[in-house]
């Protein structure tokens, strides 16, 4: 069975921590306000205080023996890197199970996810992204990663300039609307001296077949998406009771084919602290 990445690491709870943050999920539910959810966690969760570090060092971090069934303890938990924010109907907990009837999410389908990144249509995409396992898929369902800083380094000036001046389009459909929609947002961004993704390749394909795109975005889409595969970590599994938090800005997670019905999953959209509210298109 393979692990993860060498450059993720695992922060590991103990019992006293997985009661205490049991206790701030049912002062939660008694009123508490999430910033004092936030603060007590901060004061009595001492092995949660490495949370932001790492993930500004790594882009990724696993923290285990959480008690993921326990929605309220799992946002005591995600408040260490953010502000945890709602996800429209399904609240601030969305349930990522496996479906394959109706209209079927990207996320729920058993079908391969490539690598991508979070809110990809969002004005403002989340900075961090939690999926918490409560069901393992023993068989399939492996998480994939890839570091946006490794893809880029096999990319030349170029084509980096490309992805960051000219826009893209992303293209979905909704129930609502007979045609697709589409904006237009560039694939990279600079942020100070540290360049930001924003990835779905099937929603720039389909964007770039319904509007068309410069011959030079084309090339540079393709370079971009094959640096991406090139530098795609082995698929390793996630257990019951971790949580990977991600830098959604700087690293890409997918996963291979969903194999058991039984694998169930929550997500939970993290607000950074530092940077603007996040837009809510999807």
């Amino acid at each position: 069975m393979c692990n993860p990445p060498d450059w993720i690491q695992e922060i590991r709870l103990s019992a006293s921590d997985a009661t205490t943050l049991e206790d701030v999920s049912a002062q939660l539910r008694a009123g508490l306000a999430k910033e004092q959810a936030s603060a007590r966690v901060s004061d009595a969760v001492q092995a949660l205080d490495a949370v932001p570090q790492l993930l500004e060092n790594a882009g990724a971090i696993i923290v285990s023996n959480v008690p993921v069934a326990d929605d309220g303890a799992l946002i005591a938990c995600c408040t260490a890197c953010g502000n945890v924010v709602d996800q429209g109907a399904a609240g601030m907990v969305y349930g990522v199970a496996p479906a394959t009837h109706g209209a079927v999410a990207r996320s729920r389908s058993v079908t391969a996810f490539e690598l991508h990144t979070d809110s990809s249509l969002d004005s403002i995409p989340h900075r961090f992204i939690a999926l918490a396992v409560v069901r393992a898929d023993p068989r399939g369902g492996r998480t994939l990663l890839a570091r946006l800083s490794d893809a880029l380094e096999r990319l030349d000036e170029e084509m980096i300039e490309t992805l960051s001046t000219v826009p893209a389009p992303f293209a979905w459909e909704t129930q609502s609307a007979e045609e697709p929609q589409v904006t237009h947002q560039p694939i990279l961004a600079l942020d100070g001296e540290t360049f930001h993704a924003r990835w779905r390749a099937d929603l720039v394909r389909r964007g770039c077949s319904i509007t068309g795109a410069p011959e030079a975005l084309l090339t540079a889409i393709d370079a971009v998406e094959t640096a991406f595969n090139e530098v795609v970590s082995v698929p390793f599994p996630l257990r019951a009771g971790q949580v990977l938090i991600l830098d959604n800005a700087r690293v890409l997670h997918g996963r291979t084919p969903v194999l058991s019905q039984q694998r169930e999953l929550k997500r939970l959209k993290i607000h950074s602290r530092l940077s603007p509210q996040p837009g809510s298109t999807a």
